[in-house]
């Protein structure tokens, strides 16, 4: 016998529901050994099985839990290993090798094979947007087992469906027609409800008018700011200009004036300043 490498998967991910005493709580990993095993014989019927290093214990179980079918098929559920071990992180394989052998004890050996068992439970993700406008979709996302329908319901009556992907992500857009004000979808998913999150759907117009509403809310405060501090300045320019006017007595035809909040003093009319009293009386 001989192996073919091409396209040989070294590793693979399965995943498992945690909460579940389901038989389908896990994904399955199948390939085909004959698309990598050959014997150049035509006559010679090839025996597929699993190798049980005896120099280790941890692939004792691999023989057991991985099975062949005459076909080729290499098949592991995870839920097999169970029975060896109850957590799922004990159901992960580490580097199986498939051995293929003739009548005549000719074998032949595949290179390790690795399967991740990975646990997780149903999530339902809080929207990016819970306030959509009348012709927008709530997007909504998350976590489950790979293949399980996610069916979403409002009020009892189905709006939307999906099909969890390989990767065990989610994603699922809820129109908003299917939404009258607001309402909290609720999601199916393997005999059982989840609550999602309260959508809002607000009118598109009204919408605009309330930003518009907003924008002239600012521009009257900064108006109305802009008008206090300019008649503020106003005012202080006035008064600096009433207090000069009293500092100095009115302009009379006289050149010098005598202003009685200023004794001793007159004030000159062309040369508009203060002058004492005894020089202009000498």
């Amino acid at each position: 016998p001989i192996f073919d490498q091409t396209d040989w998967p070294e590793e693979g991910g399965l995943y498992c529901e945690i909460n579940s005493q389901s038989a389908d709580r896990c994904t399955s990993f199948e390939i085909n050994l004959l698309d990598f095993f050959a014997d150049p014989d035509p006559n010679h019927d090839l025996l597929l099985s699993v190798y049980d290093n005896e120099e280790i214990d941890s692939d004792d179980e691999y023989p057991v839990v991985i099975s062949i079918s005459a076909d080729g098929m290499a098949r592991y559920n995870p839920t097999s290993m169970s029975f060896f071990d109850p957590e799922i992180s004990g159901w992960s394989i580490s580097e199986a090798v498939f051995v293929a052998s003739d009548q005549f004890s000719s074998k032949a050996n595949s290179i390790p094979l690795s399967i991740q068992v990975i646990g997780i439970e149903f999530t339902v993700n809080i929207p990016d947007e819970t306030r959509i406008s009348e012709d927008e979709d709530a997007i909504f996302t998350g976590i489950g087992l790979p293949g399980r329908t996610v069916t979403a319901t409002i009020g009892g009556t189905p709006v939307n469906s999906t099909v969890v992907s390989e990767d065990s992500t989610w994603s699922m857009g809820i129109p908003a027609s299917r939404i009258s004000g607001s309402a909290t979808p609720q999601f199916k998913y393997g005999g059982m409800e989840y609550d999602g999150t309260k959508i809002i759907v607000s009118d598109s117009t009204s919408g605009g008018i309330s930003m518009f509403v907003i924008i002239a809310i600012i521009l009257v405060i900064a108006i109305g700011a802009f008008a206090y501090f300019f008649i503020e300045f106003e005012d202080d320019s006035a008064l600096e200009s009433d207090y000069n006017k009293d500092e100095r007595p009115k302009v009379e035809e006289d050149r010098f004036v005598k202003d009685d909040d200023h004794p001793g003093w007159l004030w000159d009319n062309e040369k508009e300043e203060w002058v004492p009293e005894e020089e202009n009386n000498q």
